[in-house]
């Protein structure tokens, strides 16, 4: 089979009273498959516990895990799950059935259906109602020193509010540059309560405003510990702390710094920019050290003197040159990375861009050889014009689908070209892909101890599997795809044009450049 086949799961009769003792009651989930069905396929599953009040081995008959077989041009299977009844009062209890290892050319699209196995035992009662919390005015200004600044979230409650409810709030760290105790006054934790009827509530923080220059300072509020018949739906919303101290803020860009090393004995100039926003007058100093980054990571004899040092920028100046210098050799290898970063900023200067990569590119036959005869995918982007975030999909009934269900989802075209799902071209790894719930967008990772991060730490990042396939490091016609984040919306902004990546380091300083994602191709090829 040539064509990719997906692989998806979705509840049917998943929400159930358990039973009672010695009843065994079937919770059903349809598992189908689209693409090329003509010939045979599998899919592994397994049911475990999942929630604050997860069912345990105990309360399944039988097997929670196994494979499912589809015949030639099958496509829906029907998936029993087995739950053991009892008498014994309890809370309603959760698991989740997850689908793996498809065979063939499979993918997992959606991979994870949940089920509910209902007490009726005179227990915990299920939840009748729900609170979610939502930023309401909460990227504002900090203020002046001894300047109190409150930020806003409301708290909203749905289903039955006839009677009365309570719901606890925290505060928590959150995003690149996070709030400190310090940024607040008073107390940082609370009770929302509701009265009978009543569906809306606000928090507020108070924000200590001070006199110092910083980053943009973002934080978190967040629900738990809910009353009896509630549930939490939304259970975070993040607010943003906007700097208003005039600085020196100092960016860091690549100026001249992706070029071939050159012949031994050669040095080549690779070249960065500081940039100074803010007060200009007077001057300021900050260091940089360069140094390997990422998989084929430049070594020490990489370098031609010491990669590291100060510069300089002149009174009325808004820039300074950085040249790191490059020692050439004839030996065929990998194109190298490297990465300079600033540190110990003078007087009152921030550092608000740090880091900016630098490419060796071998000149002596090293590099491979783009895949040739993989072919690639064209991976198109959309523009959420109601939350803001970007979608992006390799597939080309999905992006039809999105054109012809979303209109608030722009059409911008193709972004880059990536290889297939689990190609087997010579150095493609594959490209995780999650969707935000909350920002409405995308957000890939090659990393896999950062996808399981994600997947353990970030419920609001809803795990897709496999987007497509690209590279780690350069191979040959490749091209960085730069990823971004944004620290007002929450979510991700992947380029792999240089011109858009500084346009937004320019404009956007809500946006933090988080460097190279992957490798992918400018255009397809065949």
């Amino acid at each position: 089979m040539d064509e990719e086949q997906r692989f998806f799961i979705a509840p049917v009769a998943a929400v159930r009273a358990e039973g009672d003792a010695f009843d065994v009651t079937d919770f059903t989930f349809s598992v189908t498959r689209s693409g090329d069905t003509s010939g045979f396929a599998t899919v592994d599953f397994e049911a475990g516990g999942t929630g604050a009040s997860a069912a345990d081995e105990e309360d399944f008959f039988g097997a929670v895990a196994g494979t499912l077989f589809f015949t030639a041009g099958e496509t829906a299977s029907t998936l029993t799950i087995r739950v053991r009844g009892d008498d014994a009062p309890e809370a309603d209890e959760t698991f989740a059935v997850t689908l793996s290892d498809p065979s063939d050319n499979g993918v997992i699209a959606a991979g994870t259906a949940e089920g509910a196995i209902l007490d009726d035992d005179g227990g915990v009662p299920a939840a009748t109602q729900f609170l979610a919390i939502l930023p309401a005015d909460a990227v504002k200004a900090e203020g002046d020193d001894f300047e109190i600044t409150e930020f806003t979230f409301t708290v909203t409650r749905s289903g039955d509010t006839a009677d009365e409810a309570t719901v606890d709030y925290a505060l928590a760290p959150a995003g690149p540059a996070p709030a400190g105790e310090d940024d607040f006054r008073g107390f940082e934790t609370g009770t929302v309560r509701f009265g009978p009827g009543e569906t809306v509530e606000d928090i507020t923080i108070r924000v200590d405003g001070d006199g110092t220059p910083e980053p943009d300072e973002s934080f978190a509020v967040m629900l738990a510990n809910p009353s009896a018949g509630a549930a939490i739906t939304g259970e975070t919303a993040t607010g943003l702390i906007l700097n208003d101290d005039a600085a020196r803020a100092l960016t860091i860009r690549p100026l001249d710094a992706v070029k071939p090393e050159g012949d031994e004995d050669a040095v080549t100039e690779f070249t960065f920019t500081v940039l100074r926003a803010g007060d200009v007058t007077g001057q300021t100093t900050v260091r940089f050290a360069a140094a390997g980054t990422s998989f084929d990571q430049a070594s020490d004899r990489d370098f031609f003197g010491t990669p590291s040092g100060s510069v300089l920028i002149g009174t009325g100046e808004t820039s300074a040159t950085i040249t790191i210098r490059i020692a050439g050799d004839d030996e065929a290898e990998a194109n190298e990375t490297f990465q300079v970063t600033l540190s110990d900023a003078g007087g009152d200067a921030v550092i608000a861009g740090a880091t900016a990569e630098g490419i060796i590119l071998d000149d002596d036959g090293g590099t491979p050889a783009p895949p040739t005869g993989a072919g690639t995918v064209d991976v198109f982007r959309f523009f959420n014009t109601q939350a803001g975030g970007h979608f992006f999909t390799a597939d080309a009934a999905e992006r039809d689908l999105v054109r012809a269900t979303l209109p608030h989802f722009e059409d911008e075209g193709v972004a880059f070209a990536a290889l297939p799902a689990d190609s087997t071209a010579a150095g493609a790894t594959d490209v995780f892909r999650f969707f935000n719930t909350q920002a409405g967008g995308h957000f890939f990772t090659t990393d896999p101890a950062e996808r399981d991060r994600i997947v353990e730490t970030l419920p609001q990042l809803t795990f897709e599997g496999v987007g497509f396939d690209a590279f780690d490091s350069p191979v040959a016609d490749t091209v960085p795809v730069y990823r971004f984040f944004n620290t007002q919306a929450g979510g991700h902004f992947f380029t792999s044009d240089p011109a858009e990546r500084d346009l937004v380091l320019d404009t956007l300083p809500q946006f933090n450049f988080e460097g190279i994602g992957f490798y992918a191709f400018p255009d397809a090829i065949g």
